[in-house]
């Protein structure tokens, strides 16, 4: 079997979109918080037609900057997928290399991203896999496929919530939602971040290891 590729600029780089995923998110949730004060603003100024429409645009505006925030979101999403799935084929090509708990081979364990309903446990067995081969405990990926679940959940949620709000507790109770997503979001991000950054050094350690021995 041909050696496997070593850790260095991939992982690197992964680690790069990835805080910069968790940053984008965080922005987002700021933001939120804003409209949500906004809103609670609105609400107490009925009787100020002057005070609630300068609030009316400040939460245009705050409402332009989520939106703004949301396609940067997407767009980091798409940049960040591509370079993941190497660093995750590589990751486990290295993990069968070195004798670890390899249950299936690279390829599949990257195709296990696309299949559906498979997706939301394969990729998370295989990572769990890479995690125990570099001396990892259970915790950090369960952590990342968690949150990183609880995210795409509570953003549909909010979507829908969204949708449906007729009024002004409506759109507060959407804006909490999209809060837990994004901090849900950002949390993901960062126990990826960790997982890519764990695994590069330890699968490092172990070559090094094996070509001394």
């Amino acid at each position: 079997m041909a050696a496997p590729s070593r850790p260095g600029l991939l992982g690197r780089l992964v680690v790069m979109l990835l805080v910069l995923d968790a940053l984008l998110a965080l922005a987002d949730l700021g933001n939120g918080v804003v409209e949500l004060g906004l809103l609670a603003d609105l609400e107490g100024l009925a009787g100020d037609v002057g005070a609630a429409r300068e609030a009316e645009r400040a939460l245009e505006a705050a409402g332009a900057r989520r939106g703004l925030f949301g396609l940067l979101r997407v767009g980091a999403l798409v940049l960040t997928a591509a370079p993941f799935l190497a660093w995750f084929h590589g990751a486990y090509a290295r993990l069968r290399h070195l004798g670890g708990p390899a249950r299936t081979t690279p390829g599949w364990a990257v195709a296990g991203w696309f299949i559906p309903l498979g997706n939301l446990y394969l990729p998370y067995r295989a990572a769990r896999e890479i995690e125990a081969g570099a001396g990892g405990g259970p915790w950090g990926v369960f952590v990342w496929w968690t949150t990183w679940l609880g995210a795409a959940l509570v953003d549909q949620l909010a979507a829908r919530a969204n949708a449906g709000a007729a009024d002004l507790a409506g759109f507060r109770t959407a804006g909490r939602l999209e809060l837990l997503a994004a901090a849900l979001a950002a949390l993901a991000a960062l126990a990826c971040a960790r997982f890519v950054l764990r695994t590069d050094r330890a699968q490092a350690e172990a070559l090094e290891a094996s070509e001394r021995a």
